[in-house]
């Protein structure tokens, strides 16, 4: 998963330098998280979901992960399969504690390079995590979306 650590969703310097160490012929399974289109439950975590995806879009974070099979194919692959899925739901309320920890990590690399007028968005996103994370065991769901996705090398 490359969705924090790719900047500006220029994505394709990777996706170029996976392509080439790829034989004709070979496989790449790559799995993302899309946080632009989080599994969402709850009034708060709707609230919580619209502020941080514009937030999200209005820095340039993220949108390429929910592209990631078109700009896999545009790299010449061939797409074999590519699917957005959701955790099981045994799984759910855990993944959504892990990821209000990481939201909050991420919040805090965001507050480094924004520019100053997503400042005030930024900080609602920040409180409203805080109060979702007193809501986690209470039939409230905020999860990223993961995506998978099976491409080939042309021979």
């Amino acid at each position: 998963m490359w969705a924090s650590t790719i900047k500006a969703g220029d994505v394709e310097p990777l996706i170029s330098h996976v392509v080439k160490l790829l034989k004709p012929g070979g496989y790449i399974q790559w799995e993302e998280a899309d946080l632009v289109h989080p599994v969402i439950k709850g009034a708060k975590a709707q609230t919580f979901g619209e502020k941080a995806h514009s937030l999200y879009s209005n820095h340039g974070l993220y949108g390429w992960a929910s592209d990631i099979h078109n700009r896999l194919q545009q790299a010449i692959l061939t797409i074999l399969s590519s699917k957005r899925d959701n955790f099981q739901s045994f799984l759910a309320q855990k993944c959504t504690e892990t990821y209000l920890l990481a939201l909050a990590e991420i919040f805090r690399g965001i507050r480094t390079t924004c520019a100053e007028d997503l400042l005030p968005l930024l900080s609602e996103c920040e409180t409203e995590l805080q109060e979702l994370s007193a809501l986690r065991n209470k039939e409230m769901v905020y999860n990223w979306s993961p995506i998978k996705v099976l491409a080939q090398k042309g021979e």
